[in-house]
């Protein structure tokens, strides 16, 4: 398993289905794709052992130093380097990636301690930073993945437009730190759902799954079967690779010729394979109206023209109609909880008999813009989500069976209808998130997400001063 790949960011074009396989070649490029590296960097561990990224053995409530990263310019001008923890992930089909630098660190990230975080190194020279983690007493047993990028500044961007996708190229290593805390070990993959869409190579279904276990599973390797009654329509085998801890996929799977009409479904079954157990896949998924508009504006299939006789157009208002009605329904009953509901809900499905992974969204404002806020968040909840009121520290979105990185894309929803509100123009909003894979209790994770709250507010107040080292 290569912890140590030099990625390079990508901008979409077009795909979802083409940026996510793009995404996940870039990941995995290695240094030799560089012709020419702004800095090389070599792995220095305390233990001795010769590895390209750090593995190292912790204790909860301990600090443990990793050991040093040696940057080398190799050039003949200064140069000055950036360094920052980021996430690790999983790529769509399986393999170990990192975050692009300023994204929110999450998880065992936080415990990463770095001696700089920006040095200058001239020609020909080398500099070290030392790596260290800072484990909580809190941390559960398990295998934990996280990364420093290493990005050179200044570096003059080149684009490559072809293919029908932009492709903006900047150098970057990102060195992976893998922490083993004692204690049992509980592999799980689950499958999360199916889904089936159209892009422009093609009838594109896409298949979920997570890792929900304490362990970093290697060998995970398996098979994704789509068909439509007794025809065979796509099939894939997923070759052996990495699944991290406490991350997801979405594997995708092409048909270049299906062309489907509207409300067409199709049999999604899967399964992956690994050390400790087994999951399986078996639902049904339906190609959309708006999947069969995508098909059409890409070239596919025309969407059937008929006269639509009266009696069907009365029916369709009154289903309209009705749909309304629903509609008011589920907006009253997503009014915000009041607070001791709002707990009682989350000591539900946070606890033994749960739905995890669970959730949550501290939506952080001033007491006179709650009402507007919730007004805009209510109408993004999904049908299990729900929003209650924590008084002073804000609003809690709850919402069960939902991984870390499903609430990463629900926050930048939340953040984006908000932006878009008028009643909220320069109303200051903050939103925190939190995610629980094993049982809790409302209070521990209620507590851990303003912790949360709090220490971003604090390292955010403190980013303009000048860091003093915090590892000798």
């Amino acid at each position: 398993m290569n912890f140590t790949p030099r990625n390079r960011g990508s901008a979409r074009k077009h795909s979802l289905l083409a940026a996510s396989l793009l995404i996940a070649w870039l990941s995995l490029a290695g240094p030799a794709w560089a012709s020419s590296p702004a800095v090389f960097v070599q792995v220095h561990q305390t233990s001795g052992l010769v590895s390209p990224y750090f593995q190292l053995k912790a204790t909860p409530g301990r600090t443990v130093t990793a050991g040093s990263l040696q940057v080398t310019n190799p050039g003949s001008h200064p140069v000055t380097v950036q360094l920052a923890p980021v996430n690790a992930l999983t790529t769509n089909t399986l393999g170990s990636a990192y975050d692009l630098s300023g994204t929110a660190v999450q998880g065992s990230t936080t415990w990463l301690r770095l001696s700089r975080q920006s040095v200058t190194i001239a020609p020909h020279s080398s500099q070290s930073v030392a790596v260290a983690l800072d484990v909580p007493a809190s941390a559960a047993p398990g295998d934990y993945l996280a990364g420093v990028s290493v990005q050179a500044l200044g570096q003059v961007q080149t684009t490559d437009a072809s293919h029908g996708v932009a492709i903006g190229e900047i150098d970057r290593y990102a060195i992976g730190v893998e922490t083993t805390l004692p204690g049992p070990r509980y592999p799980a993959i689950h499958f999360t759902g199916a889904s089936v869409t159209r892009e422009p190579a093609g009838l594109a279904f896409l298949v979920a799954a997570s890792n929900t276990g304490n362990v970093i599973l290697k060998n995970v390797h398996g098979w994704v079967k789509v068909t439509s009654g007794h025809r065979q329509v796509t099939a894939a085998t997923i070759a052996p690779g990495t699944f991290v801890s406490d991350t997801s996929i979405s594997y995708p799977l092409l048909s270049r010729t299906e062309q489907p009409t509207p409300g067409s479904t199709y049999r999604v079954q899967a399964a992956l394979f690994y050390p400790g157990g087994v999951a399986r896949l078996d639902q049904t998924v339906t190609f959309s109206h708006a999947a069969a508009v995508k098909q059409q504006n890409y070239g596919g299939r025309k969407l059937p023209q008929s006269n639509i006789p009266w009696l069907w157009i009365l029916l369709a208002l009154g289903l309209v109609i009705l749909a309304n009605a629903v509609a008011v329904l589920l907006v009253r009953r997503r009014r915000p909880l009041s607070r001791a509901a709002g707990m009682a809900l989350l000591e539900r499905v946070a606890g033994p008999d749960g739905n995890r992974p669970v959730s949550l969204a501290l939506v952080s404002c001033s007491r006179r813009a709650q009402p507007a806020v919730a007004a805009v968040i209510r109408r993004r909840l999904r049908k299990s989500d729900r929003i209650c009121r924590l008084g002073s520290a804000g609003l809690l979105v709850i919402c069960p069976a939902t991984t870390r990185r499903t609430a990463t894309a629900l926050e930048h929803d939340f953040y984006e209808h908000l932006a878009r509100d008028p009643q909220l123009a320069d109303t200051p909003i903050t939103i925190t998130r939190a995610t629980a894979v094993k049982p809790t209790t409302a209070r521990k994770l209620v507590q851990r997400v303003i912790a949360t709250r709090w220490r971003d507010q604090r390292e955010l107040e403190s980013a303009a001063e000048p860091v003093a080292p915090n590892v000798e």
